[in-house]
């Protein structure tokens, strides 16, 4: 991971289960990474990694806190890169998601549910606050690590 947003991002330790689609070489997979937009602000998660976003201070991505929007829970979800896929899980006990990938379907992410970004390597999840207003995180997954 590399410390580019406004917080630290700690690792997750879910295992992975979903085939490999990383890219790779005669040599092995080639390194990647997953980027997390939020207007100028960019997290970079490496394989493994995970972010959490919502109004709450524990999150890594703190959305709606200022001025705190009551309709947006303290925390929403949570993005994981898992080297081959990313993970969007719903943490709300109330609010839904929505998945938008670049091209394709949205989908509705319930409470207590989590979808892979497969076959997209391109969306943006979004969340509804009070008065019409919406936060949105654009997501990028398997680009090349830099070295």
């Amino acid at each position: 991971m590399y410390p580019t947003g406004p917080s630290h991002l700690a690792p997750s330790t879910a295992p992975s289960t979903a085939p490999s689609t990383a890219p790779s070489t005669a040599a092995g997979p080639v390194p990647s990474r997953t980027l997390v937009h939020l207007g100028r602000h960019r997290w970079v998660l490496e394989p493994g990694q995970s972010v959490s976003f919502g109004r709450g201070s524990p999150c890594d991505i703190r959305i709606a806190h200022d001025p705190v929007d009551d309709h947006v829970s303290r925390r929403a979800g949570v993005v994981e890169y898992l080297g081959e896929d990313v993970v969007v899980r719903n943490e709300s006990a109330t609010r839904t998601l929505i998945f938008s990938p670049a091209r394709g379907t949205e989908r509705v992410i319930r409470p207590g549910e989590a979808i892979t970004c497969l076959p997209h390597r391109e969306f943006l999840v979004a969340l509804s606050g009070r008065g019409g207003s919406h936060y949105v995180l654009q997501v990028t997954a398997g680009l090349p690590a830099e070295d």
